[in-house]
């Protein structure tokens, strides 16, 4: 009856009653479908009218093939796990480390995946921007492990070019400055590794990047 008449946004109390039944999987079956209108409605109900269940907005997602939305969900999901670290002062988060370091870990496989789903659909810009920010807890991820516990995540634009200055290695800087879409005046910063502290395999690292 539902794909029948095909007014999905007129229905959404089947929507309801075949999730409570749990039939809802019965809508995900492709000859339902021909012509796309139901798979986007299915997404459009999830989104609003269950939130908070990314595993059927998943589930819609690969049955339809929409690796594009499957990227976005994933995406969203490792973004919640930095607002969970920025929650609270990054002082207090260093106190316990294995929680942090659960929560980073988690949010790069979930980066890892939202940039391989890109990828599949061609999302490519999407993609760049999730394996960057793959790179950017990565090495903070390596930091935890040194004395100083530098904070790379999180980071507003006025904190991004002390971050840089003060890291030791230029790849270190370009995974910051690529992380946050960010172009530091790189002659400056060469000045401060190289001409004041003397460091010239920082320059050679600038060359060969």
């Amino acid at each position: 009856l539902l794909t029948g008449i095909g007014r999905y946004n007129e229905m959404t109390y089947i929507f309801d009653l075949l999730h409570e039944k749990h039939y809802f999987e019965v809508l995900m079956r492709k000859k339902l479908d021909p012509n796309g209108t139901l798979k986007t409605a299915l997404l459009d109900y999830i989104k609003r009218c269950r939130p908070g269940d990314s595993e059927k907005h998943n589930m819609i997602a690969l049955c339809f093939s929409m690796c594009r939305e499957i990227g976005e969900n994933h995406e969203a999901a490792a973004n919640v796990q930095l607002k969970l670290i920025e929650s609270q002062p990054w002082e207090e988060s260093l106190q316990d480390l294995p929680s942090l370091k659960k929560l980073l870990t988690k949010a790069l496989t979930l980066f890892l995946d939202a940039a391989e789903s890109y990828s599949k659909d061609a999302c490519m810009c999407q993609s760049l921007r999730c394996k960057r920010l793959t790179r950017l807890i990565t090495l903070q991820l390596h930091f935890l492990t040194t004395p100083h516990k530098t904070k790379l995540i999180n980071l507003d634009r006025k904190r991004l070019l002390p971050c840089i200055l003060a890291l030791p290695r230029f790849y270190q800087a370009a995974v910051v400055a690529e992380a946050y879409d960010f172009t530091p005046d790189w002659s400056e910063v060469l000045y401060q590794q190289v001409v004041l502290k003397g460091d010239f395999n920082y320059l050679q690292e600038h060359k060969q990047h």
